[in-house]
């Protein structure tokens, strides 16, 4: 079965940031790697996640990431890259379906907005349409990726997962 991740939109290069003081939440960042939590047990996968006050740059150069591309998505699109990370399997685990993909995307947005569950979707999407979210690169193209940022006002949240046969 072909499952193509969602679209991603024009990327523009990111600058450089400056190092910060990570941020760290244990619940949300638990929240990210059970988007693809069978990629880096059951696979050859790779997660890190990291939160910074700062911007797209700062929380990327924060990540150790050197060399950036981003491209602003919508919350629904952002939405779309979380569940079709969590639906896959990866390179070697076995898909988890689209079912679990929008609940653990359902899950993960409400952590990260700090709702209780199961969140009003009313409230919820008020909440998500007040960011910022972008997808990006580092460049590399193998294998499946969720590479997203998002800045809530507060932090700017970054996540980088991987997984390649």
């Amino acid at each position: 079965m072909e499952s193509p991740p969602p679209p991603f939109p024009d990327l523009s290069t990111v600058p450089p940031g400056r190092r910060r003081d990570p941020i760290r939440d244990a619940r949300l960042r638990d929240a990210f790697y059970d988007l693809v939590s069978v990629w880096i047990d059951r696979s050859n996968g790779r997660f890190d996640f990291s939160g910074v006050v700062g911007d797209l740059a700062d929380s990327l150069t924060t990540l150790g990431v050197p060399r950036a591309a981003a491209g602003v998505v919508s919350p629904a699109g952002a939405v779309a890259h979380m569940a079709w990370a969590a639906a896959s399997g990866g390179a070697y685990a076995m898909r988890r379906g689209y079912a679990f993909g929008r609940f653990a995307a359902w899950w993960t947005v409400s952590v990260l907005a700090g709702l209780d569950w199961p969140p009003d979707p009313g409230t919820l999407g008020r909440i998500l349409a007040g960011w910022r979210w972008w997808v990006w690169t580092d460049g590399s193209t193998s294998g499946w990726q969720l590479r997203l940022a998002v800045d809530t006002g507060d932090v700017t949240w970054v996540v980088s997962a991987s997984d390649s046969v």
